[in-house]
């Protein structure tokens, strides 16, 4: 098994490096995270394959609107990280056909766009 940070972890040695990257993409924002972790979890997608489906998905979405102080690059990288991974999450659910056009569906989706969680 592996270690991260000198934290033994029940993950086999050669997913901890991709786990690491996976992370890093996510900027470790906690929201992020969890929300890839979900996804993990619940289609049994391994670490590699979402880390390019994050990528796919962050080329995919326009640059962030500047809603905030440009100094604050922190807030960018959160907006942007964790509406990332609602796209992830949305385009599997349009995908299995369990997601429908409701309104609530849509807002989501444009959020998503918006990097505004």
């Amino acid at each position: 098994m592996g270690e991260v940070h000198g934290v033994d972890v029940p993950i086999p040695d050669e997913e901890v490096e991709t786990l690491g990257k996976l992370a890093a993409a996510l900027h470790y924002f906690p929201l992020a995270l969890a929300q890839a972790a979900a996804y993990i979890a619940e289609t049994g997608t391994d670490y590699e394959k979402y880390l390019r489906l994050y990528a796919a998905a962050e080329r995919a979405l326009p640059e962030p609107p500047s809603l905030v102080d440009e100094d604050d690059k922190d807030e960018q990288k959160y907006r942007k990280a964790v509406g990332t991974t609602w796209k992830v999450n949305l385009d599997a659910l349009e995908k299995s056909g369990a997601g429908h056009p409701s309104p609530y569906f849509g807002c989501r989706r444009s959020c998503a766009r918006s990097y505004s969680p």
